[in-house]
């Protein structure tokens, strides 16, 4: 996952835009808490403000990225993308 993220960031707002897509932009935070997703590591779940840029700050939060996938996941499986797409 890291280095997704290191060799995408050099590409501009690729990974915005992926995280935009995949999160819908909409606050999951409820969802992650109840996958046992805790600390910082919400604040990739609260994805209404982007993803956060600093991942240095998060590689702890590695181990739980597949239970935020997951509630990403699930929001998208019942609702359209920000772009109309489902």
């Amino acid at each position: 996952m890291l280095n997704y993220l290191s060799t995408c960031t050099e590409r501009g707002t690729t990974v915005g835009q992926m995280w935009d897509c995949a999160s819908n932009r909409i606050d999951h935070t409820q969802c992650c808490a109840a996958k046992g997703v805790e600390g910082k590591c919400l604040e990739y779940c609260s994805a209404h403000d982007g993803v956060p840029t600093n991942y240095i700050d998060y590689l702890f939060c590695v181990e739980s990225f597949n239970e935020i996938r997951d509630c990403f996941y699930a929001n998208l499986d019942s609702h359209p993308n920000l772009y109309g797409e489902q």
